[in-house]
């Protein structure tokens, strides 16, 4: 039982006459395994390497090794090893595993020192190659890495790949770690680190090379892909680009898939679920927080679009009805006042286009119907707009920096591209609802804005997770005006400052009046429920 311990003065007191044995020392340990690797044959080799993998989970012996240069002989294994036959990635595979777990301890801003060119391209190389994959995806070897490409289009995703071949998951059962993802651990950390490892490895891999690995067929792999995705998300110039040529490999899908497995003690996957949701809502950041110009025509047409599809070609001159500040707003100028404020800016204007395009019926009838109604009980379409779009900006907390340590994530955020938009399109059909509950007039505007902002923040922040835009409508039908304006009260009762002074000075008399009455009670032979 003691052959695992070094004799200290903690341990040092032996019982029942055991025999103490004292195993080698880090420093000898790490020197006979880098001797090994150095001069053994590849089959003595793989099971050094399963030693050192053991032994790296102790810091005194990762440290050794680092410091004895084992990780060069490490690199020099990866560098010089084929992948292309069973031993050749196990090999690969311990080998990787062994880097990652002694970088760990030596802090992972040391991968820039030590991986050159050539490490990376085989790091790279190994993530591409097909044995990487079906080790991940669990796919038999008679299937071609070009089948699965050519499986994943636009319109498809792993989802369908798995589908197709859910009998194959269990094709590899040996104990080795998937190579992939240790590949995928070291190349995020020399794009975090350095400029010229991002520049290299955006021109090695496209992101359908690491898109794959976010599957639910193994949760540490998907992690590495989405904190490298992330990474590489992350320094892009042009992140609107990157982003869309992710849709094209239908990442939101395969997070989405994800998610519905993901567990409390999924910390980290939580973690790189939430910077990539950060990354994500943060491509409206830009546009929050420009005004829109009335010299711009392409933002005029925008305009033009929400008064003709509502009001019809007929009514072309009108623009009061949309509910602007001004009431004429006869003029560009007049018209851009509601979206100088920044945030939300222009954003404001491409949510009301969105939701003019994509719910054409339902925009058309809210304005349709605010013209029936008396001037003043109209809720003014434009302004409400506005005002949902800061909300749900502020909701989403879009414009603050992100905090490395998060874990919290939205699920509904991948539920469907555009979601913002979407979340939008809901969202102002509820501050019209909630309108007329309040019986609201022009000059009740902005207490309508606190109470939408209420129901936002209810449903948000509730116990139950929203997955879905159909759970969110739901969510927000269960917290009417009727509901807040309850809480409100109950809140004003409890909290008012002269009910506090008046409970605080009846207090004293009740409790004298409550012991008056029990002692009566008591001398009159009763009892009384306490």
């Amino acid at each position: 039982p003691y052959f695992n311990f070094y004799i200290l003065t903690e341990n040092g007191e032996l019982h029942q006459g055991v025999v103490a044995t004292i195993k080698r020392s880090p420093a000898r340990l790490a020197e006979d395994s880098i001797r090994i690797l150095t001069s053994k044959p590849d089959h003595e080799i793989s099971l050094e390497l399963e030693n050192v993998v053991k032994y790296a989970e102790e810091f005194s012996y990762a440290h050794e090794f680092y410091k004895q240069e084992g990780v060069t002989q490490l690199l020099d294994i990866i560098k010089r090893t084929p992948i292309f036959e069973s031993m050749n990635c196990s090999i690969l595979a311990y080998s990787l595993q062994a880097l990652c777990l002694v970088m760990e301890y030596m802090g992972t801003e040391l991968w820039t020192k030590i991986l050159d060119n050539m490490a990376i391209k085989k790091l790279t190389e190994i993530i591409k190659s097909r044995e990487a994959r079906e080790k991940v995806l669990g796919v038999q070897d008679k299937i071609r890495t070009s089948t699965m490409s050519s499986t994943l289009t636009r319109n498809s995703s792993i989802r369908d790949f798995d589908m197709q071949h859910k009998d194959n998951k269990a094709a590899v059962a040996d104990n080795e770690p998937p190579m992939a993802q240790y590949a995928l651990a070291a190349i995020d950390s020399v794009v975090r680190f350095t400029d010229a490892g991002f520049e290299l490895i955006s021109s090695l891999v496209k992101p359908c090379d690491i898109i794959m690995f976010i599957t639910d067929t193994n949760i540490e792999c998907a992690q590495y892909a989405l904190a490298l995705i992330n990474a590489l998300f992350g320094k892009q110039e042009n992140k609107q680009l990157f982003y869309h040529q992710l849709l094209d490999w239908n990442i939101r899908v395969n997070i989405e898939k994800v998610i519905r497995i993901v567990k409390p003690e999924h910390m980290d996957l939580s973690h790189h679920i939430s910077e990539f949701q950060h990354l994500l809502l943060g491509l409206h950041k830009d546009a929050a927080l420009k005004a829109v110009d009335a010299e711009d025509e392409e933002q005029m047409a925008m305009l033009e679009r929400v008064k003709i599809q509502a009001l019809s070609e007929q009514n072309s001159s009108e623009w009061s009805g949309l509910g602007f500040t001004s009431e004429t707003a006869d003029t560009g100028e007049e018209r851009v006042q509601d979206f100088q404020q920044c945030p939300p800016g222009l954003l404001a204007l491409q949510c009301i286009n969105h939701f003019v395009q994509k719910h054409y019926d339902r925009h058309r009838e809210m304005v349709l119907d605010q013209l029936s109604r008396d001037k003043d009980r109209q809720c003014p379409f434009i302004r409400s707009a506005v005002a949902v779009t800061g909300l749900l900006y502020q909701q989403l907390r879009i414009q603050r920096d992100y905090i490395g340590v998060e874990i919290d994530f939205l699920p509904i955020v991948f539920s469907q591209d555009n979601i913002f938009f979407e979340l939008f399109s809901i969202t102002v059909q509820l501050f019209n609802t909630t309108w007329h509950e309040m019986f609201a007039k022009t000059s009740d505007f902005n207490k309508v804005v606190d109470v939408v902002k209420e129901q936002l923040n209810m449903v948000f922040k509730g116990e139950k997770k929203i997955s879905n835009t159909e759970d969110f409508k739901g969510a927000l039908k269960t917290v009417p005006f009727s509901k807040i304006q309850e809480q409100r009260l109950k809140s004003l009762e409890k909290d008012s400052q002269p009910i506090i002074q008046l409970r605080k000075k009846l207090k004293p008399e009740l409790q004298d009046l409550v012991n008056r009455q029990r002692l009566t009670i008591l001398e009159a032979g009763e009892v009384f429920n306490v």
